[in-house]
């Protein structure tokens, strides 16, 4: 290899020809450059050997540790999507138990209730009648043979905005939210235009009955229960027992209640009632025990209390025609 490029004699290095031509006389100044030169070289062609032996050696080291992390944002990524993954499906799990549990215990067992198939499961379970519930197929577009429908994240996907708009457009009980949300919505035979109609009409004449039941000397009622009866909240299966109740002794109205999540026009169908001593406690338990269906409540029981009271309420969901000729 020709370190020195243009400088050969006789096809020879110059180093070996300066050392061996005879009758020469060595130029020191010459061989000392070109000396400098070749250690030079020598001592640049060991560092960058030196270097690249660093080079692959560092590389080597490396490439274990890249290959064994990858791309720690996505780990990072992952753990987090499956994290929220299993948040969600336990808040849908939550609500689905809820509204599971209240129907069972709230809606009347002769309706018919129309489900998701995991739903409907869900209702058997936890006591509601199977020859009342509907299972709905994927297939399914028409909900019109029920009383109610429980509207989980898969029946809203099922039919979309059709479900309230045409279907079911009263929430009468709700639990969860976002797209864990669960819906007990009252199916409008008639259609959704006919049922708000109805609704209206429905609203005026529970106001005029409230209003004439707070002209009852024998009714006395807290700020929240007169409210409630004059903005026609109140449900006529109630308000006729209250009347009933009112023409046999004084009672005292401490609150209405209502379902959790409801919308409006869902009226209040439970009530806690104060007497004057326990034995009239006990004749009001009788009274509401003898009455029958619509007026017989699903519970009347004695409240807890420093006071002698009762609480009752009535299934779900309120028929629309009781306060009506």
């Amino acid at each position: 290899m020709n370190l020195l490029p243009g400088l050969t004699i006789s096809g020879g290095p110059l180093r070996h020809w300066a050392a061996g031509a005879a009758g020469r006389v060595r130029s020191w100044p010459t061989v000392g450059r070109a000396e400098l030169l070749l250690q030079r070289y020598r001592r640049r062609r060991w560092v960058l050997a030196l270097g690249g032996t660093a080079v692959l050696v560092s590389v080597a080291a490396a490439a274990p540790i890249m290959a064994g992390t990858g791309n720690p944002e996505t780990g990072v990524t992952r753990s987090a999507t499956a994290a929220a993954a299993s948040r969600s499906q336990a808040a849908a799990a939550a609500s689905q138990s809820q509204a599971a549990a209240w129907v069972a215990q709230q809606v009347s067992p002769g309706v018919t209730v129309s489900c998701d198939p995991g739903m409907c499961r869900q209702l058997q379970r936890d006591g509601f009648p199977a020859a009342r519930l509907k299972p709905l197929p994927n297939s399914a577009r028409i909900l019109r043979d029920s009383g109610v429908v429980i509207a989980t994240s898969a029946i809203r996907s099922q039919f979309g905005l059709r479900l309230a708009a045409v279907y079911a457009p009263q929430v009468i009980a709700s639990f969860g939210s976002g797209a864990a949300r669960v819906d007990v919505r009252t199916i409008a035979p008639a259609g959704a235009s006919s049922f708000r109609t109805q609704l209206d009409a429905e609203q005026t004449a529970l106001a005029s009955a409230g209003r004439q039941l707070l002209g009852n000397k024998n009714i006395r009622a807290a700020p929240s229960a007169q409210t409630a009866l004059r903005a026609g909240q109140v449900d006529a299966r109630l308000l006729t027992i209250l009347s009933l109740l009112s023409a046999q002794m004084p009672i005292l109205l401490l609150g209405f209640t209502g379902a959790p999540g409801a919308g409006p026009g869902a009226p209040l169908r439970g009530a806690e009632i104060g007497v004057a001593s326990s034995a009239a406690r006990s004749a009001v338990v009788a009274l509401l025990d003898a009455q029958q269906n619509p007026y017989r409540p699903a519970v009347a029981a004695v409240a807890d209390g420093s006071h002698p009271a009762v609480a009752l309420w009535f299934d779900a969901p309120a028929s629309l025609n009781l306060s009506q000729p």
